[in-house]
């Protein structure tokens, strides 16, 4: 039997970063392509791409227990639930955040990804994901997981690939989680609950992508304290694949400035506009100077 494979690029954006990694990868073959847009303020338009609308309030008719819309990120698998449940006919779903960046060619990297799963050596594969492995016991997450697994297990969310059977799985065991939470507990994160609920239901295959994909990441190119903006991602030449997070320039300058502004570095930030940042156009360096140079403080009078 051919196994059908959907791709499905998650955002809540439609911005310049957004439409490259869809760009990239719509030239892709051997699996079909969506967007998976979260449309909670608003609609998003991502034509021409096949877009699946979401919104909290499709996360509340799940009936896993979430209470508002800040917990959206912290229930991220069950993206994969709402994503199943609009195209039901696909066997493989593999879930791209809008910040990871492919490398060289994105749809030549997804075209082997598929490949691998769909070969007699990983095709009973029901999960991968990046950093797949035991967490110390400090890790953030780990307390919470160890109320409801033995073992607790983590991965990184930004690239994973649930089969069908694992999606039907982690949703049963997110309802169990809700109807036992004790008032107030804290809920599990998706980067822990994931590998942590279907190594406990057992019979489930998980891999790490670096198993799947030698050489396709590493701690330095998946890393959130070492954001890209997408004009340094694509000028330069990385030996590894995948490379994350990375934004739209404009994003990553806001960002850049906002953490400047909070940390009261807008003078070294005002500095690397022309050093760490020259990749960004000339016209939007000027325009961020000219707001950080607004923000900082008034220099007291003389006298």
């Amino acid at each position: 039997m051919v196994k059908r494979l959907a791709v499905v690029v998650r955002t809540h954006l439609a911005d310049e970063k957004t439409r490259d990694i869809l760009k990239s990868l719509s030239r892709g073959r051997g699996y079909e392509l969506y967007v998976a847009a979260n449309e909670t303020a608003g609609p998003l338009d991502l034509t021409p791409y096949r877009k699946l609308p979401h919104s909290i309030e499709d996360m509340y008719a799940l009936g896993i227990g979430i209470e508002d819309a800040s917990q959206f990120q912290h229930f991220s698998d069950q993206i994969f639930s709402l994503v199943q449940s609009s195209i039901p006919h696909s066997d493989f779903y593999i879930l791209v955040e809008n910040d990871v960046h492919l490398t060289l060619s994105g749809h030549d990297f997804m075209e082997k990804l598929v490949a691998k799963l769909s070969s007699p050596e990983y095709a009973d594969v029901d999960f991968f994901g990046t950093h797949f492995g035991r967490p110390a016991p400090d890790w953030r997450w780990y307390e919470a997981s160890r109320k409801m697994f033995a073992e607790v297990l983590a991965c990184f969310f930004p690239l994973i690939g649930l089969s069908k059977r694992a999606i039907d799985c982690l949703r049963e065991t997110r309802k169990r989680e809700a109807r036992e939470a004790a008032a107030g507990q804290e809920r599990i994160f998706c980067e822990a609950f994931v590998p942590s609920a279907l190594s406990a239901a057992g019979g489930f295959r998980m891999i790490d992508l670096f198993d799947l994909m030698p050489g396709s990441y590493s701690d330095a190119s998946f890393n959130m304290f070492h954001p890209q903006p997408l004009s340094s991602a694509k000028g330069g030449t990385p030996e590894i694949a995948i490379l994350h997070p990375v934004y739209a320039d404009r994003d990553f300058l806001e960002r850049r400035l906002k953490l400047a502004e909070a940390n009261g570095t807008l003078d070294r930030f005002m500095e690397e506009l022309d050093t760490s940042y020259s990749s960004t156009s000339i016209a939007l360096r000027v325009e961020v100077l000219k707001r950080a140079q607004a923000a900082r403080p008034a220099m007291p009078a003389k006298g």
